[in-house]
This record gives structure tokens, C-alpha cells and sequence, in this order.
């Protein structure tokens, strides 16, 4: 909606921006609906200068109006006065000519005041009005920075910037990208995403406005907080909350360095490294849940190293810089959705091209029980068929750099075993000796040293010919699950992600979840008729607590597997709460155990003080908090644990101590302060001599 500024609002906007101690106001919205996900502050209250998060809508409206162009460009003074006021740039001197996205991601006033001159005041204003600001009369260059003559609070900020990412320019888009990426916003990078956004700063009040994954985007956040810097001040408090909105991650070593990936944003990193050539919606949907399975079934292969998976084929290959917005949205239309087979998480492997035949599990893993990875006949498959010449010398030679045993003067290679579908499985080297070797750990050996594309999978045939090895072969990769070329031709038939998921793991199905909506609470379920009783528990706890959990979300899974996998959490944590989005074991379960009523009522305790949260609160209060109020932990020995005792899964009975002190801390403080004041600091933050007190000491007594 736009607006018109009233002139007692004018009249206040100096007062209200420069008294010490303005509060911190903070929106995250789901971008798709707009619904909000976190709100606290005076959100929809404080009236705000936006300072320089209107730059993008400056310029937008500028290319709209086709006067400017994405290539125009300006070299930069660095010094800017404007109506008595100093609005010198800050940033690095020396920069080429600023085209429009550099001049948004280096948050450049000289360019932004330049290019501002090609419009009118009246069509800046129209322009800025239907974007959504409240505009008055006002100095058009400050106007096109945001300083004057324009306000907004944090709630239509985010609607705004919720309309831009729906409309932007590229130029625009590729700006904000850049300012996150290296500009003035790299507080707000998120490892994993690509968020776009930009810095503010008018008097004394900080802020950030954008949005993530930048090209497919699920979240919108808008952040005003004191302080003097956008980027220092604000952008890091949207990055919390947009880490939070995330959920549940991976730890994924890149290049000798180990990132916290959130799930859903690996599994896309894994469609732009393994699934490249796939471009029909369904078939990328089932590539999906097959990469989003094989991951919850593998976790922590390399547990033993730190992390959960390498960035190579030994796990899978992710490419966080290959996402597509087809790849983002295949895996934001199957989130959280795994393979299951008879209740059990499903082995999920795919390959590129099974050749026309798809592989049983066993020919490559002999223990294997998935009786749904058996061979059969894939009449969707191109059926690729390959033939290379390689001379025996330079096959006894990779070999040897794989270390593998190989007969000296080797003179023939033939096949001795085959697997049940037709492909190698064994093979002779025949030298001044004959030696047996695996036929895949041949064909690694090969493509190491001598080139991956010269035996593309299993299935071949070989010939001996005048000192070279000939090999005919079809197909490309193990053959085994879902196969790629396959799907896609599939896909293009007009079968559905199930249909194709369906075919390639026969007797496994991807979880479904149903929306069942209530009052305050919305359920995700598989089973809405045993879990609708779920739902009206939990609505009435939601009328217990100190403040409802407005818009809590609860999935409720339909086994303990389910839940493990998908929330990497141990059996013995009953449920997973991040934001809104509570993650419930079983609640038959649950119910089984005497426990579901006071597992529900802990977690919307959780939601609701995580709603009213100040940024700065430590994580040892909020879960105190929530402890005292549900009263889950006695009275142990009052101390500030560590963050990372809290966050641990590992060692149970370390994570309920620390739950135990924290609640006990919270406890000392109430008999201190009385319970008012320790709940209304939720949303102020800890008093001074609160913070200092419990940072002096492990074991803080409150004397």
C-alpha cells in the first residue's frame, strides 16, 4: 500500500531516530504467502528513514522508466553535500566507474544522487509511493537516498523488499547479491545461500532488508536496530535469523574447509554437481528426494574426521555455486520428503545412464538388503553405448599409480565374473602371471590416471588386439537406482517425481505431508486421522501458555526413523524446534511414554519465547527459560553453561546438565528479580548487571 507522510510524522521523525536506546525491530516473512515467521519490536510501529535499503528502488524505477540502463555507469567523487549535509561515500576509494550493481552492492551515494537526477521529484515520489514508502514533498537527491521526505516501518519494508524480489531487474538483483557477497552486507552471508540485501543507515538506527536463496527465495528479513552501521549492527542479526529459519544442517568439507549446510540447501548443491544435465521439473523433483534420502541415510560418513560428508563422489558432489532456480524449486516442492521402505529409511544411489537395464544393489554392495535396488529393464533409458582404445602399457601403468597388483608385460585383460544384469564384475590380467582384479576398482584405476570418459561404467566387453585394450561399453556409472537419463525421458512423458521414483525404487515411497490447519497451530501430518487429536492437544496447550505460539508449525513424523533422519537428532530428543517449525518424534510415541503433553508444551514454549526473543539474549537463558516455565528439569546447581554444551547431541546426561543449570540460573534470577521482570527482559535483553554477573564465572551464584 502506499502512503502519504502526515506532517506530525515529519515533525516526530528526528526525535523518534536519534534517542538513545531505540528498540530492535526485526521481520522474517515467508516469502511465498507473506506470512510472518518471527516478528519483535515495534515492527509494524516505528516509523523509519530507510537510508540507503532504498537504493535498489531508486534505481529500479529509474530502469522501469528506461532512464537508465544497466550499463550506464559513473565514476565516483566520494564526496557528497547535499543541503547542508554530509553524505560523503564510505566506500573504498579508488573503484573503476560504478555501473548500477556495483553502485547498489558498494552502496555508492555519489551514484545513486547522479542517476536520481534523470527523474523528476513528482515521479520519484510516484514511483517510491508504489513501491510502497510513505512519501512527502522533499530534496529529490536526499529523497532517492532514503534521508528525507520517506518512511517505513520493518513490516513494510519487508513487503517491499518481498515486491522486489518478485520484480527486480537483474542488474538490481545481481547488486544486492553483491553486497552481501562483497560489499557492505557480508555480515548477513549465510554459508550455503546466496542472499541478497542491502545496508541502512539514517541517525542512530541500523538497518538490513532482503531476501534468501536470492533467485528462488523462501524467506524475507528486515532488520532496525541501534547503531551506526548496517552492516555491522543489523546485518548480523539477519543472518541469525535467517540461519534459524534454515533448520537442520550438514557438515560439508569444501575444499579442505568445513561449512554447516543447512539440509535443504545441500540437497540443492547436489543437484547443481550431480545433476547438471537434467532439466524436465519432475525429474530434478525425484533427483531431489534421492539425494535428499541417500544424504539422512549416509550421514556422518566421515564422522570419524569431523564432518558428515566430503565434497567429492565418494559422498556426493555439491556445488553450491552451480544452484539454478529450477533446482531450488525442485527442492523446495519435495522438502523433507525421503525414500522409506516398510517404514525404514530407504538406500537411495542413482546413476547417469544405466544403459537399459538397471543394476541389482548387490552386484556393487554384496551385504546390501533393499530388495527395491534390484535389476530390471529401463525402456526410458537412452541406452549410451561408448567405445575407447587404450594401449596395455598405460593401462599397466595406471595400475600401478592406483597401487593395484598388475603382472609384469601385461598382454590381456578379460572378463572372468559378471553380475547378474550382464556388467563386469571380475577380471584376469594376464602377464608373466595372471592376476584377478575387481572390475570397478579397474575402471577407478583407469579414469585416475588416464581419463574418466574412457570406461564409463561396468558394462562392457573387452577385446585383445595388437598390444591395446579395446573396450565397447554402454551405459555410464553403476547402474544401480535412479537413473538419470532415464528420468528425464520419463519426465518428458509426462510422469510425475512419484511416478519416476516409483519405477527406479520399486516398494519405496517419499513421505507426504498433510496440512491440517487450526487456530493458532498448523499440523503437518501423514496420518490426519490418528493426528487430529494432535492438533486439538495441541491448541489447547497453546492457550496455557504466558503468550501464545502464534503460527507454531508442527510436523509430526510417522516413524522414529523418519524423525532421526531428517532432523539429525538422537532417538532420545523428543522433538526439534527451530522458529516456528517444531519437528515431533512419533505421537504415539510420545503418548506411549507418558510424555506427549509436556514434549508439546515445551516445544510452543520454545516458539513463543523465540518470537519475543531480543537478539542479544544468550542461548543458556532462552532454553533456562523455557526450562522454568515447563518446570521439565529439577533444581540442580545454578550456572551459565556453554552454548556448545547445550547444542550437543552426543552425551545425553552433559546436555541435561547443562539444561539443569541453566534452569536453575533462571530460577535464582526470578527468586532475585521477581518473575515480571526476568520475563520482560525476553524481549529487552539481560540488564547489565545480569550479563556482567553470570560472564564472571562457569558457576554464577546470584547473591
Amino acid at each position: 500500500m502506499a502512503h502519504a507522510i502526515k506532517r506530525r510524522d515529519l515533525l516526530a521523525l528526528p526525535l523518534a531516530l536519534s534517542v538513545p536506546g531505540s528498540p530492535t525491530a526485526a521481520i522474517l516473512m515467508r516469502f511465498e504467502d507473506g506470512s510472518v515467521l518471527h516478528a519483535e519490536g515495534p515492527a509494524d510501529t516505528w516509523l523509519l528513514a530507510p537510508g540507503s535499503t532504498i537504493k535498489p528502488f531508486t534505481l529500479q524505477a529509474l530502469l522501469d522508466a528506461h532512464r537508465l540502463s544497466a550499463s550506464d555507469h559513473f565514476l565516483c567523487p566520494g564526496v557528497l553535500h547535499v543541503a547542508g549535509r554530509n553524505l560523503t561515500c564510505s566506500h573504498p576509494r579508488g573503484l573503476p566507474p560504478l555501473n548500477v550493481t556495483n553502485a547498489i552492492a558498494y552502496s555508492c551515494n555519489c551514484a545513486v544522487a547522479h542517476f536520481a537526477q534523470r527523474f523528476s521529484t513528482a515521479e520519484l515520489q510516484s514511483a517510491l509511493r508504489t513501491a510502497g514508502f510513505r512519501t512527502a514533498p522533499a530534496n529529490l537527491t536526499l529523497q532517492a537516498l532514503g534521508e528525507e521526505g520517506v518512511l517505513t516501518t520493518p513490516r513494510e519494508l519487508a513487503q517491499a523488499y518481498r515486491r522486489l524480489a518478485r520484480l527486480a531487474h537483474p542488474a538490481i538483483l545481481a547488486g544486492l547479491e553483491g553486497a552481501v557477497q562483497y560489499g557492505t552486507a557480508q555480515s548477513a552471508a549465510l554459508p550455503g545461500f546466496t542472499v541478497a540485501g542491502k545496508t541502512g543507515t539514517s541517525r542512530y538506527t541500523a538497518l538490513f532488508a532482503g531476501f534468501a536463496p536470492s533467485r528462488v527465495p523462501t524467506w524475507v528479513v528486515t532488520v532496525a536496530t541501534q547503531g551506526h552501521s548496517g552492516g555491522a549492527d543489523a546485518a548480523p542479526i539477519a543472518r541469525e535469523l535467517l540461519r534459524k529459519a534454515a533448520g537442520p544442517s550438514y557438515r560439508v568439507r569444501i575444499r579442505g574447509t568445513i561449512v554447516e549446510i543447512p539440509v535443504e540447501r545441500y540437497v540443492a548443491a547436489v543437484l547443481a554437481g550431480e545433476a547438471s544435465t537434467l532439466h524436465q521439473p519432475e525429474a530434478l523433483k525425484a533427483m531431489a528426494v534421492a539425494a535428499r534420502s541417500y544424504a539422512a541415510h549416509e550421514r556422518g560418513r566421515h564422522s570419524p574426521e569431523g564432518f558428515d560428508f566430503c565434497n567429492t563422489t565418494h559422498c556426493q558432489r555439491a556445488e553450491l555455486s552451480g544452484i539454478t532456480p529450477a533446482m531450488e524449486t525442485a527442492v523446495q516442492t519435495t522438502v523433507g520428503r525421503l525414500l522409506r521402505f516398510h517404514g525404514e529409511l530407504a538406500f537411495a544411489p542413482y546413476t547417469m545412464s544405466c544403459g537399459g537395464v538397471a543394476e541389482d544393489g548387490r552386484a556393487l554392495w554384496p551385504d546390501l538388503r533393499a530388495p527395491y535396488l534390484r535389476s530390471h529393464p529401463d525402456p526410458f533409458c537412452d541406452k549410451i553405448e561408448w567405445q575407447h582404445r587404450i594401449a596395455l602399457s598405460d593401462v599397466e601403468r595406471a595400475l600401478h599409480a592406483s597401487a593395484l597388483a598388475c603382472p609384469m608385460n601385461l598382454a590381456r585383460v578379460a572378463i572372468v565374473e559378471r553380475t547378474p544384469a550382464g556388467r563386469a564384475r571380475r577380471l584376469a590380467l594376464e602377464g608373466r602371471e595372471r592376476v584377478l582384479i575387481d572390475a570397478g576398482s579397474f575402471r577407478f584405476a583407469i579414469g585416475r590416471t588416464l581419463g574418466w570418459n574412457l570406461i564409463r561404467s561396468n558394462w562392457f566387453e573387452l577385446a585383445n588386439e595388437g598390444g591395446q585394450l579395446a573396450i565397447h561399453g554402454k551405459g555410464e556409472g553403476h547402474g544401480i537406482g535412479l537413473c538419470q537419463n532415464g528420468a528425464e525421458h520419463m519426465a518428458a512423458a509426462g510422469h510425475s517425481y512419484r511416478e519416476i521414483l516409483a519405477f527406479y525404487y520399486p516398494g519405496a515411497t517419499a513421505l507426504e505431508w498433510i496440512r491440517l490447519g487450526g487456530e493458532d497451530i498448523t499440523l503437518y501430518t501423514t496420518d490426519p486421522a490418528h493426528d487430529a487429536a494432535l492438533l486439538r492437544t495441541a491448541e489447547r496447550l497453546n492457550r496455557t501458555l504466558p503468550w501464545p505460539a502464534r503460527g507454531a508449525e508442527i510436523y509430526a513424523y510417522p516413524t522414529l526413523e523418519d524423525f532421526r533422519s531428517s532432523t539429525a537428532e538422537p532417538g532420545w530428543v523428543a522433538a526439534h524446534t527451530v522458529g516456528r517449525h517444531i519437528d515431533l518424534q512419533p505421537a504415539r510415541l510420545l503418548a506411549e511414554r507418558g510424555i506427549l503433553d509436556d514434549t508439546l508444551h515445551h516445544e510452543l514454549l520454545h516458539v513463543a519465547v523465540e518470537a519475543r526473543a531480543h537478539p542479544s539474549l544468550p542461548l543458556w537463558f532462552r532454553e533456562g527459560v523455557v526450562e522454568w516455565l515447563s518446570g521439565s528439569y529439577p533444581q540442580g546447581t545454578a550456572a551459565a553453561p556453554a552454548d556448545s554444551d547445550l547444542r550437543q547431541r552426543t552425551d545425553r546426561s552433559r546436555a541435561e546438565q547443562a539444561h539443569q543449570q541453566a534452569r536453575a540460573l533462571v530460577s535464582q534470577l526470578v527468586d532475585r528479580y521477581g518473575e515480571t521482570a526476568v520475563l520482560g527482559w525476553i524481549s529487552r535483553g539481560l540488564p547489565a548487571e545480569v550479563k556482567n554477573s553470570t560472564a564472571s564465572s562457569a558457576t554464577t551464584k546470584i547473591r
